[in-house]
């Protein structure tokens, strides 16, 4: 079996080259806002919407390398297909807006490596070819991807948390043995345990407490923040020295938030490879926000710490790279319904008993389990799954010793 693995290497880059970076991203937000706006103009005099070869014509940078400039104006061309396409369903939905500045991107022609460093020029009038040295590490990662004859498809230069990044994009075509697509895992999401899994025979509660903290601890900073900001002059030297602090502060709890949940969907992934599974299943959430009527508290963890679409994000293309097909499957009342009679029941806490049988198990458990049974009737027509011998769910959890999530009760790591 053939597939298509994209690899991510990001790198920050010497500070030497903030200052050309600065120019450089002002005018990309310059091609950005051009080409939006001579779109616009164009739609009003015609009526019709100027095809991108059009704009690629009249917009061009005498900086930025024209490969640059396409892939700006490619990505403004899909945040407008993506506007009028919600036009038709929302009237009051709102077009891309100019940016002063934007990220910058190579496409994979532009794009060299040599001597451990990434070449990425600029126009040809300019004559200027930024030079980005790899560490150690992440040069051996790409020579090895580069000697199984991936390629480099992107590069970008992005600003964030007080910083600017290279963002390689790789891609590697491999052969691998496919998983059976028979072997089906079902995967409960929540909030204080961000998976819940159930493969016909064990649950495994994937606990979220150390990766729940962090966004408590994030939060909080906010709010910190906030609240000092409130009692100073905006725009004075003791409110600038406040707002960089803590900004600083709420990027590094924010990077450890992302460090986490890419271990953890790492650590799942690799759970299913060693199990052989083929199939994970998944519910769908989408719109769980607009229908989120609870208590204040229990809002604020739904709208505020719940990331379900960046762990989504993850584990998807994760889970793409080792052949494993993602199924959603509709979660509505999956922890009511008992697994053993089919009562419903709404539990009031962690654990579910049903009033008309005695079963009990932990909820998110009693949810992994509907939702693979749910599954399982809708691809052999009737299935099933005797409840009643299952063992307690036991817990993954985050090990700072192995840099991983780990089973106790086997005591090594489960990667």
């Amino acid at each position: 079996m053939q597939i298509t693995r994209f690899h991510i290497i990001t790198q920050k880059i010497p500070t030497k080259y903030y200052p050309l970076l600065n120019e450089l991203q002002l005018e990309a937000g310059k091609i950005w806002s051009d080409s939006l706006n001579l779109f616009f103009e164009l739609f009003k005099q015609t009526g019709k919407a100027p095809k991108k070869s059009q704009i690629q014509k009249l917009v061009k940078s005498s900086l930025l390398h024209s490969q640059t400039t396409q892939a700006i104006q490619d990505r403004l061309f899909g945040a407008l297909k993506s506007y009028f396409k919600n036009k038709k369903q929302n009237p009051s939905a709102k077009p891309p807006k100019p940016r002063k500045f934007y990220n910058l991107i190579w496409k994979n022609q532009a794009i060299r490596y040599k001597n451990g460093k990434i070449l990425l020029p600029l126009s040809r009038k300019s004559g200027i070819t930024l030079s980005i040295p790899l560490r150690k590490r992440k040069r051996e990662y790409l020579e090895e991807l580069l000697s199984s004859r991936a390629k480099i498809r992107q590069a970008e230069i992005v600003f964030k948390g007080f910083e600017y990044r290279l963002i390689l994009l790789v891609k590697e075509t491999v052969e691998i043995s496919p998983p059976d697509r028979n072997k089906v895992v079902a995967l409960d999401l929540g909030e204080i345990h961000p998976f819940v899994s159930f493969d016909g025979e064990e649950v495994l509660i994937w606990n979220g407490r150390l990766l729940r903290s962090y966004k408590q601890l994030r939060l909080k900073l906010i709010a910190l923040k906030q609240k000092l900001l409130a009692r100073k002059q905006k725009g004075s030297r003791r409110w600038k020295k406040i707002k960089r602090s803590l900004d600083r502060q709420i990027v590094k709890v924010g990077r450890k938030i992302e460090d986490l949940e890419h271990k953890l969907t790492r650590a799942f992934v690799k759970y299913c490879k060693a199990k052989g599974i083929g199939t994970v299943v998944i519910g769908k959430l989408k719109g769980i926000r607009e229908r989120a009527k609870y208590g204040k508290n229990a809002n604020q963890k739904i709208h505020l710490m719940w990331r379900f679409n960046k762990l989504l994000q993850k584990l998807g293309y994760k889970l793409e790279n080792e052949g494993i097909v993602v199924v959603k499957e509709d979660e509505s009342y999956t922890t009511q319904l008992c697994p053993k009679c089919g009562n419903r029941h709404k539990p009031k806490n962690r654990n579910y008993v049903c009033p008309a049988c005695g079963f009990s198990y932990h909820r998110d458990g009693v949810g992994a389990i509907n939702l693979f049974r749910r599954f399982m009737e809708k691809v052999s027509g009737s299935f099933n799954l005797p409840v009643d011998g299952l063992t307690r769910p036991r817990g993954v959890k985050y090990s700072p010793s192995s840099s991983g999530w780990v089973l106790p009760t086997l005591r090594n790591p489960l990667l």
